[in-house]
């Protein structure tokens, strides 16, 4: 096959790190385990999280940023506007599965904001834009495996304020955060001709955003594309698929993770060089998670020779 081929190619050329990377790759169509990345000894740099989560310099997930930063009273989500009515904190102490993947993930991907919070009912992992950020693990997730872990560390990088809304939010909700945004401090669209929601939201933001954050602010907007929630939300999944990658190392949970929470992608078998193939061709984050295993960058980083 292809993929074996360009081992073999690499092998013959001495590139361990890409040799590595490729091999990744090759235990998820084998179903043998992949060889484990490299542990960073600290957290990675905020430059090289940013390099390796891809699309994070986009003007308007940083836009989103600077607006959770300034405002997340205006933005954040109660955990009962979900319908979560009982949450229970879990320690960083407790023996868990999901605490133990919380603290790894939370420790390399260098985030110090998020809480871990265990509910009763709702999916395995998933993310609220709380204040602050909380990582919800609902009754799937007592037992340990590695789609549990790839699961905690992506919702850990969900965390990020350049990731949160984006990731968080519903779609509508995203869209008409990003039309008030839009209205209170960008060009694009004029006020009356927004709905009541954003509306009042590019209001609300108007006054509560300090005057030197909304210049921040403008020349973002100034320079990113036209609203486009959709959009925004497939780069902020995407970055969050690779950071979970980053705190993992496990490529074979990644895909399998990425395959299963997306219903466009039913019926495909991965552990095939063809499903493979067609998972990358129609879904953004499988995309993503292959685009940054093969990436130099990130293969000198997580597959190089361990310290002797």
């Amino acid at each position: 096959s292809r993929l074996r081929s360009l081992r073999t190619s690499l092998e013959a050329a001495g590139s361990e790190a890409a040799e590595g990377a490729v091999r990744s790759l090759l235990a998820v169509l084998d179903g043998s385990s992949p060889s484990p990345a490299v542990a960073p000894a600290e957290p990675f740099s905020s430059s090289t999280l940013s390099d390796l989560a891809g699309g994070l310099d986009d003007p308007q997930l940083k836009a989103l940023a600077v607006l959770w930063r300034s405002a997340h009273h205006l933005l954040r989500k109660d955990l009962a506007e979900i319908g979560v009515v009982r949450a229970v904190p879990q320690s960083s102490s407790s023996p868990s599965p999901v605490a133990t993947s919380f603290d790894e993930a939370t420790a390399v991907l260098g985030v110090e904001t998020a809480r871990l919070l265990h509910v009763p009912a709702g999916p395995v992992v998933r993310v609220v834009a709380s204040a602050p950020p909380a990582v919800l693990a609902g009754p799937g997730s007592a037992a340990a495996s590695p789609e549990l872990r790839y699961r905690v560390a992506r919702a850990v990088a969900m965390t990020r304020p350049e990731l949160l809304l984006g990731c968080a939010l519903s779609p509508a909700d995203l869209a008409m955060t990003l039309r008030g945004v839009r209205a209170a401090f960008g060009k694009s669209l004029a006020r009356g001709s927004l709905d009541f929601a954003a509306a009042s939201l590019a209001q609300d933001l108007w006054t509560a955003v300090p005057r030197e954050v909304q210049e921040e602010l403008r020349e973002l907007l100034e320079v990113a594309s036209a609203v486009d929630a959709e959009g925004v939300r497939g780069m902020a999944l995407a970055a969050a698929a690779r950071l979970g990658l980053v705190a993992t190392g496990d490529v074979a949970a990644a895909v399998s993770v990425a395959v299963l929470d997306d219903p466009f992608l039913a019926g495909i078998d991965p552990t095939s060089e063809e499903g493979l193939a067609r998972a990358v061709r129609r879904s953004d984050q499988v995309a993503a998670i292959v685009r940054l295993v093969i990436d130099p960058g990130y293969a000198e980083i997580s597959w190089r020779p361990a310290p002797q």
